[in-house]
């Protein structure tokens, strides 16, 4: 038998979101609407988890690619290139 959890009251704010989780859950086969808002809170914390990760991803990209930069301010003044004229 499914664990039971802990029930508690809920404030309907929207009757038509509330009419469309009802509609959402049903189709998507969950067995209730609390089922299918915590789905959206999972899913919601997750994309929140991927974004922080796809920040750090960036910040790393961003001091390599000011390392290479630095590597080829460096290159260039070591190489002597003449004008054209």
């Amino acid at each position: 038998m499914g664990r039971k959890h802990a029930k508690v009251p809920l404030t309907i704010i929207d009757r038509e979101l509330w009419e469309w989780a009802k509609y959402r859950a049903s189709i998507l086969g969950f067995k209730s609407v609390s089922g299918y808002i915590f789905d959206l809170i999972k899913l919601d914390k997750n994309s929140e988890a991927i974004m922080e990760r796809e920040l750090e991803l960036l910040q790393t990209i961003l001091k390599i690619l000011d390392e290479i930069g630095l590597i080829l301010e460096r290159f260039e003044r070591t190489l002597y290139i003449p004008s054209c004229p």
